[in-house]
């Protein structure tokens, strides 16, 4: 090799292999003393590499060793594998060893608390709701406890049917509510897997745990005859908690000469024991009610239309108070939660993308009258006012006129309206009244 004038030649020429080596020649190379070579370094260049040699890491270099037969993957997955560093006084040696993989049988396992919850992965969100409407509200004295669904139509292991709910597949949720549909407390039932409340006297362990901060306050408890048994009541009663609401028949400690009683249409009969009051009252068929806080008394009681009855006074209170998880759910249903395609009205449009907003406009435009005309005929029965009737007939109905505009359609219907503004005030049904007037015009 060449070099220029005034360029500093190299103190060592390293040899220069003009063939192929194998791995003994490569080997001798490298670890050899290097006796022939004549280069020897001045006093300077040998201090300064005696200093730098001091901090440097031995890294022991060896040729690799090449196996007559190639592992197969298996073997290769079983051998460990072992990394050693160590400085050059023989101190700070650290080894990482990979352990050997044979015999293993581990598998994916959970916690104990979480393969017994069915529903742990929303346990946090149902306490931390529950424990904060303890902490901050107490409700009043009366109480309601029933059951509500939440819409459930996917695969669920404990997924209910209830068929008189409005969403009759889904969770089934207890809930225990003020008559104005406020939750107090509320548990998902989990099925046979619920352990704390499934098996024998389910509705009692229910009706227990969701009243355990509530006892011995004197609440007052409304319940269907889901809940409700003899044995509950006298429990709830022990606790200075009192209970009311409907009851089966079949239940074992019924008084059965009671049950079995013919009454008639008004009759309420009632036997005592232990403080609880079972009672049995006909109106449009029996109702069996059970109660520990009101006597066997008839109170009166004005419906919708108006008419006054005699009732029990258990069951009067049980239509006033039991309501809140019904209301609850009324209240619920103004917000849906629930969402459907947009694709079904989307093929009714005539647009590849619409919003439901644009759709809407869309259909009251198509539905109004192309050409409205400027000078509109004046409605002359405006003044005509539709009136209803207030009179009753002996059996408590209200009086019905026969409508004009059907019979002169040879069409007989009898309907409580009329016009009041005309002099013979006319029946008229609520649909034929503008079109009497327009005719008579």
């Amino acid at each position: 090799m060449d070099y220029r004038e005034g360029s500093p030649k190299p103190k060592r020429q390293r040899k220069q292999l003009s063939s192929v080596l194998n791995d003994s020649e490569i080997e001798e190379a490298l670890y050899s003393d290097n006796s022939e070579d004549d280069y020897q370094p001045d006093d300077e260049e040998s201090a300064s590499e005696s200093e730098s040699e001091e901090h440097l890491w031995n890294i022991e270099c060896r040729p690799p060793t090449r196996p007559s037969v190639l592992p197969t993957v298996q073997e290769q997955d079983l051998q460990p594998f072992t990394l050693t560093v160590s400085d050059s006084q023989g101190q700070g040696q650290a080894q990482i060893n990979q352990p050997s993989a044979s015999g293993s049988t581990s598998e994916w396992t959970t916690t104990e608390e979480e393969s017994e919850d069915p529903i742990f992965k929303v346990r946090s969100v149902i306490d931390y709701f529950n424990n904060k409407m303890i902490e901050c509200y107490y409700p009043a004295a009366q109480l309601s406890l029933d059951e509500s669904m939440v819409l459930w139509r996917g695969r669920l292991s404990f997924r209910q049917f209830i068929k008189n709910k409005r969403h009759k597949y889904g969770i089934k949720l207890y809930m225990l509510t003020e008559p104005d549909g406020l939750i107090l407390k509320f548990r998902v039932y989990a099925g046979a897997k619920d352990t704390d409340v499934t098996g024998k006297e389910h509705a009692e362990k229910v009706v227990m745990e969701l009243l355990r901060e509530k006892l011995n306050s004197g609440h007052e408890l409304y319940m269907d005859n889901y809940y409700n048994s003899f044995g509950l009541a006298k429990k709830l009663l022990d606790h200075n908690t009192y209970c009311t609401g409907t009851l089966r028949k079949d239940l074992k400690d019924n008084p059965h000469e009671l049950m079995k009683k013919k009454i008639k249409k008004g009759e309420n009969c009632s036997m005592f024991r232990d403080g609880v009051h079972v009672g049995v009252w006909k109106d449009k068929r029996v109702v069996t009610y059970i109660t520990t806080q009101y006597e066997d008394k008839m109170v009166q009681v004005q419906n919708k239309r108006g008419h006054v009855t005699q009732k029990p006074e258990a069951i009067s209170k049980y239509n006033d108070y039991m309501s809140g998880v019904d209301r609850q759910d009324q209240l619920l249903a103004y917000y849906p939660c629930e969402r459907k395609t947009t694709l079904m009205y989307n093929k009714y449009s005539g647009q590849r993308k619409m919003s439901l907003y644009d759709y809407r406009l869309n259909v009251i435009n198509a539905r109004l009258p192309e050409h409205v005309p400027e000078n509109r005929p004046s409605n002359t029965h405006s003044a005509h006012k539709i009136m209803k009737a207030t009179e009753t007939t002996s059996n408590g109905r209200l009086k019905r006129k026969t409508c004009r505009q059907c019979t002169k359609n040879k069409k007989r219907t009898d309907s409580p309206w009329y016009c009041g503004t005309c002099p013979d005030k006319p029946g008229l049904c609520v649909e034929c009244f503008e079109n009497y007037h327009l005719e008579l015009n």
